[in-house]
């Protein structure tokens, strides 16, 4: 089972798409690969993943995530301001963020750093952006960047 492609969804049939549900943490439209026996795993993990949860968490049902994981609209708009104030709006942390990306795959060292270092990078820029465009005094930010750049 894994995330695929838009296109891989279109041209195969073991692949299934997952609807945006902000009530079962898929914050966005994706797709799920499987083979047709695992698509009960499959729901429950792409849920997990989609709302960060650990590995851990991503054995439930699609019943009992929304039971123990769902928000009210009040909770979720408190969340999100509370983001905001730290992290910054999303429209301006994005840009920020892909274009640190950009910068580091346009690097002729990029394709030498292993999938563990990529990603770290990707989460680095990601904390380096929410530092400009949010509260720079944070300090999640800056102990996320030490955390990413420990697990490189």
């Amino acid at each position: 089972m894994r995330i695929a492609t838009k296109d891989e969804y279109e041209k195969r049939g073991d692949t299934t798409q997952v609807k945006a549900d902000l009530s079962k943490g898929i914050l966005d439209l994706t797709y799920v690969q499987v083979a047709d026996r695992e698509w009960e795993k499959a729901k429950p993990f792409a849920q997990g993943y989609w709302a960060g949860l650990g590995a851990a968490n991503c054995g439930m049902g699609p019943e009992q995530f929304s039971k123990s994981q769902a928000f009210t609209e009040t909770e979720e708009k408190d969340i999100l301001e509370e983001r905001q104030g730290t992290h910054g709006e999303f429209k301006d942390v994005a840009p920020i963020s892909q274009t640190l990306k950009i910068y580091f795959r346009a690097q002729s060292t990029w394709d030498a750093l292993t999938l563990v270092q990529q990603e770290a990078l990707d989460n680095i820029a990601q904390k380096i952006a929410r530092i400009f465009a949010g509260d720079p005094n944070f300090p999640d930010h800056w102990i996320d960047i030490q955390g990413y750049a420990k697990l490189a």
